[in-house]
């Protein structure tokens, strides 16, 4: 953790898998005898209700660990993992419209804090870990994002570890220009001065999609819709990246097949089929 090798979140699933599933299969078995069978053995074994990610990220955090005693010479042979099927995930997103709907239910400092998100794409971790020293709001407005929150720790770098200066959104500035200024100089804060937990974020969020009749978590109503949006506005994947940071094309396939379900919907609208005269065979066309 402190070379910046996991995080404090990582760490917390590593002790969650190593307490309800490794030492309850392997008990003390040693490394040295785990072979391809009781690799499978183990994932045979696993709970049915856990999801394929789940599944996934359990099986990963084991081969990184006969991966790094393969790389310590603590063992000669790596155990073959099986292929996880992979599903599709259920990644949802909103319209500005609906988004408005649930930031009238939520109060300061939350609803700037949503707002921007969902106007500039950023993490909510990135948002969490924001300082006024990163805010700019002088004459072209931007921000710099530059950390990132890691459960309630604060951390001096983002999960690509890159720097961004991103244009602040007109909206978001009028926002951050009413909000009062914390000693502690972070953007968004509790009553104590604190920074904004995880848990309560989350909290606030469900209880405001709730009243707005909207059933999404808040990581998908902020960020995902951002980018989607953006997209079936038409703007570049590229010019989209450069907004939330991500590093590679891959990561944005499940937005473009977002898109594509969407452009789907609008070319089989029946309303708008029916509105169309189409000429019969005999008329000919133009």
């Amino acid at each position: 953790m402190e070379r910046r090798h996991i995080s404090l979140a990582y760490l917390k699933e590593i002790k969650r898998c190593t307490k309800s599933y490794f030492i309850p299969f392997f008990g003390r078995m040693n490394i040295r005898d785990i072979r391809d069978g009781h690799i499978k053995d183990f994932r045979n074994q696993l709970p049915d209700h856990l999801s394929a990610k789940t599944v996934t990220n359990t099986l990963g955090i084991l081969h990184k660990l006969l991966a790094e005693a393969m790389d310590r010479k603590d063992i000669s042979v790596m155990p073959k993992f099986p292929k996880v099927p992979k599903r599709e995930p259920d990644t949802k997103w909103l319209s500005p419209e609906e988004q408005a709907r649930i930031l009238a239910h939520c109060r300061e400092p939350y609803r700037t804090l949503f707002l921007l998100c969902m106007k500039q794409g950023c993490r909510l971790g990135e948002a969490r870990a924001l300082k006024w020293d990163c805010v700019h709001l002088k004459g072209k407005a931007y921000i710099t994002i530059k950390a990132s929150m890691d459960l309630g720790e604060w951390k001096p770098y983002t999960k690509e570890g890159d720097v961004r200066k991103v244009p602040l959104n007109s909206q978001v500035k009028a926002a951050l220009l009413a909000l009062p200024r914390a000693i502690s100089g972070f953007v968004f804060v509790n009553r104590e001065g604190r920074p904004l937990s995880a848990i309560r974020i989350r909290k606030v969020w469900r209880k405001a999609a709730q009243r707005a009749g909207v059933n999404i978590n808040a990581y998908q109503g902020t960020r995902h819709s951002f980018a989607t949006q953006k997209l079936l506005a038409g703007y570049s994947e590229r010019m989209v990246m450069e907004a939330t940071g991500h590093k590679t094309v891959s990561a944005f396939r499940r937005y473009g097949k977002m898109v594509t379900e969407a452009l789907r919907d609008m070319i089989e609208d029946e309303a708008s089929v029916s509105a169309v005269r189409i000429p019969s065979a005999d008329q000919g066309c133009d």
